[in-house]
């Protein structure tokens, strides 16, 4: 609706035009004021058609982001949940805020106009192509130019608003970290060397928005000159042809008013990608977030309303696989647990203990098979693991520690199976 709204808006643009035209013939050619009077209610009524169709589209445009981010954050609020158990990455908070929030502009500012910039010269051709060809077809042969110079500065863009978004989300990830792990920095005497290093990210953020400033500000004097050049030279184009009798003043004058138009649309489809490009780059990681939380395939109704028919634990035939994964953490398991009876599970590390765990209490779904059980509640016990690589966890209790020193402590833990060498460490 908002689509049709700024192509009836422009159908009122053409209407002015062709009625500043009659006017301008009536004047040189002595018309009547009677021909004067009626292009002008012409033109009077166009403009409000105008006023009323582009504020209507951009309400239409309004609601529809409104809706899409109602959706996204619903969907994203979901999956945060569903990933709770298994524990959410340090940006979850920036994608379900921020994230979403800056979508928004994607679909209120840069999907309409995208359209609209496709539709609205192809339209204004043919119009002026009626009036006078070789205005026409200059127009349409500066427009690859206009793109080629608007869209190789738009991917430089792209490019550095992705830099930025990448440190806005490396900073962000650095804090809510740092708050998690925080007894333990304290712990191990860590927090002054974790405050200085935030202000290393914080500066670097600052220093890449300055540089996305920078670059949008520059970007929009050669889009200016992009758009507006080539209106002007089709103006040249409009007004030579009027020097050899080509065209006529009247005509001369629509063609001045609709080249303008021509080039506005994507002169504004770069401004509107200005506006959300930082939000395609944050939509990757934001549907890879959600994609992530959905792997496990859809839990039917019925199992989950079976999950609390029971008092005790019943599983039968479970399977589960994370994603990715080359192999089933869980196979075919089945087993019965009963108040009043100590259940344990016993296992190697990773044989699937704590997954199993984590189906019972339903913090996750199983892939296969049924599980039904009362009300269960889990006690967690664990530390918190830093990003980074193995050895500057380690070296976070003893910061000299050695290579052969942190080999060993995985050892005694019974990590073989991931650290076996001093170059293991790095993961």
């Amino acid at each position: 609706l908002g689509f049709v709204l700024r192509m009836i808006g422009l159908a009122a643009t053409v209407v002015v035009a062709f009625s500043v035209a009659d006017i301008v013939a009536v004047l040189l050619g002595g018309g009547t004021v009677e021909e004067v009077f009626s292009a002008l209610v012409t033109i009077a009524v166009a403009v409000v058609v105008r006023a009323a169709s582009i504020p209507g589209a951009d309400q239409c445009h309004s609601r529809a982001a409104g809706a899409a981010r109602a959706q996204l954050r619903s969907a994203a609020l979901r999956a945060a949940v569903s990933r709770e158990s298994s524990g959410l990455p340090a940006d979850a908070s920036q994608l379900v805020v921020s994230g979403i929030e800056s979508l928004e502009a994607y679909f209120a500012s840069y999907l309409p106009q995208l359209a609209y910039a496709v539709a609205a010269p192809l339209v204004l051709f043919g119009v002026v192509l009626t009036l006078n060809p070789a205005t026409a077809w200059t127009m349409l042969a500066i427009t690859p130019v206009t793109f080629i110079l608007i869209g190789g500065l738009l991917t430089v863009a792209r490019k550095r608003a992705g830099g930025h978004f990448r440190t806005f989300g490396k900073l962000g990830r650095f804090f809510v970290e740092s708050m998690e792990g925080l007894p333990t920095l304290v712990l191990y005497r860590r927090d002054e060397e974790r405050g200085r290093r935030f202000n290393e990210l914080s500066e670097d953020f600052r220093r890449a928005t300055m540089q996305l400033l920078q670059m949008q500000l520059s970007s929009i004097v050669v889009m200016d000159l992009a758009a507006y050049g080539g209106a002007a030279a089709t103006m040249l184009v409009a007004v030579a042809q009027v020097a050899r009798g080509d065209l006529d003043p009247g005509a001369a004058f629509a063609v001045l008013l609709l080249s303008s138009e021509f080039f506005l649309p994507i002169r504004a489809l770069g401004s509107a990608f200005h506006v959300a490009m930082t939000s395609v780059v944050a939509s990757r990681r934001l549907f890879s977030f959600m994609d992530e939380a959905n792997w496990s395939g859809a839990v039917q109704a019925a199992q989950l309303a079976e999950r609390m028919t029971g008092t005790g634990v019943e599983l039968s035939r479970v399977g589960f696989r994370y994603p990715d994964a080359s192999a089933d953490a869980l196979d075919d398991v089945t087993m019965s647990a009963q108040p009043g009876r100590i259940t344990a599970v016993v296992g190697e590390s990773g044989s699937g203990k704590s997954t199993l765990v984590a189906i019972i209490a339903g913090l996750r779904h199983a892939c296969a098979g049924t599980v039904t059980v009362g009300r269960v509640s889990v006690v967690a016990q664990g530390s918190y693991i830093f990003s980074g690589t193995i050895a500057s966890n380690l070296r976070l209790a003893l910061p000299d520690a050695t290579a052969e020193q942190m080999v060993a402590v995985c050892r005694q833990v019974r990590l073989d199976e991931v650290v076996r060498t001093a170059e293991d460490l790095t993961y």
